[in-house]
C-alpha cells in the first residue's frame, strides 16, 4: 500500500490538514485588492473574483455581468463621441457652420451613471437552470487551466487528457494518466483526487447555494472510473462518506 500522500498544494480545503486550524485567507482573495483590480484592470480584477473563495457563485456571476455591461456602455459612449466630434469636423471644413438645433436633437441620450443601469440590481436572480447552462460554464471555465496545471504538477498525475463540462448533463468530466497503472495504486489516487475535488462542491465554487446547483462529477484513470452526484461529493467533502462507500456509491468500473 502506498505511503499517505502529503496534502496537495491545490487543496481548497478550510482545513487541509485535519488540525482544526482555518486556512488563511490567499492574498490575491483580499477584498479591497479585487475591488481595486476591477477599478484599474477589469480583466485582472475578474480573474480575481472568482478566485475569491468567500464570495458566492450568483455574487460572482453578477460582478462580472455588471463589469461587461460597464465596459460595453464606455466603449460605445467613446466610438460614438468620436463619430460626434469626425461629424462636426467635416462640416466645419465646407463651411457650414453646426445647427446648434440640429446637433441638440440628433445628440445620443445621456448614459446613465454607473450604479443605476438594469444590470446593476443587486435583487437579480438566477435559475437552477440559468446556473447550469450559462453561470457554471464561466465559472468552470475562468478556472480550468489553473485546475489542470495543479492536477499536473502534484506528482500523482501525468497528464490530463480531458477537463470538460456538458451543460445539458451537467457533468464536469475528467480522464487523467497516472504516474503508475497497478489497479491498487490507481484506486488508490483516485481516492485522494477525489477528495481533492470534492472541495469544490463545498466551498462556493462548484456549488451554488443560492440555485442549489452542482454538477454531477465523472472521473475516468485508466480502467477505473467513477462518476459521482453533486450530494455524494458534498459528502466526501465534509467526510460524511468514507472510502468504501464511495467505491460502492460512484464505481461505473
Amino acid at each position: 500500500m502506498p505511503q499517505q500522500a502529503a496534502p496537495s498544494p491545490w487543496d481548497y480545503s478550510a482545513d487541509p490538514a485535519g488540525d482544526g486550524l482555518a486556512q488563511p485567507q490567499r492574498w490575491f482573495e483580499n477584498t479591497a485588492l479585487v475591488v481595486v483590480s476591477l477599478l484599474l484592470c477589469g480583466v485582472v480584477g475578474l480573474v480575481l473574483v472568482w478566485l475569491k473563495r468567500q464570495w458566492t457563485t450568483t455574487t460572482k456571476v453578477v460582478v462580472t455581468v455588471v463589469v461587461v455591461a460597464l465596459t460595453m456602455i464606455g466603449v460605445v459612449g467613446a466610438v460614438t463621441d468620436s463619430t460626434d466630434s469626425t461629424s462636426t469636423r467635416a462640416g466645419t471644413g465646407a463651411g457650414v457652420d453646426p445647427d446648434p438645433t440640429v446637433s441638440s436633437t440628433l445628440a445620443p441620450p445621456a448614459t446613465s451613471p454607473p450604479g443605476t443601469q438594469p444590470d446593476d440590481d443587486p435583487g437579480i436572480e438566477l435559475t437552477y437552470d440559468d446556473m447550469q447552462r450559462y453561470g457554471f460554464p464561466i465559472v468552470f471555465n475562468a478556472t480550468r487551466q489553473d485546475i489542470i496545471d495543479a492536477v499536473e504538477d502534484d506528482g500523482l498525475i501525468v497528464s490530463v487528457d480531458t477537463l470538460a463540462y456538458d451543460p445539458d448533463n451537467a457533468t464536469v468530466t475528467i480522464d487523467l494518466t497516472p504516474a503508475y497503472d497497478f489497479d491498487s495504486g490507481v484506486r488508490d489516487d483516485a481516492w485522494l483526487l477525489m477528495r481533492a475535488f470534492a472541495i469544490f462542491f463545498d466551498d462556493g465554487n462548484w456549488y451554488d447555494p443560492d440555485t442549489g446547483f452542482a454538477p454531477s462529477f465523472d472521473m475516468t484513470i485508466t480502467t477505473a472510473r467513477y462518476r459521482c452526484d453533486p450530494q455524494t461529493m458534498q459528502d466526501i467533502a465534509t467526510g460524511a462518506v468514507t472510502r468504501d462507500q464511495w467505491e460502492l456509491a460512484c464505481r461505473v468500473r
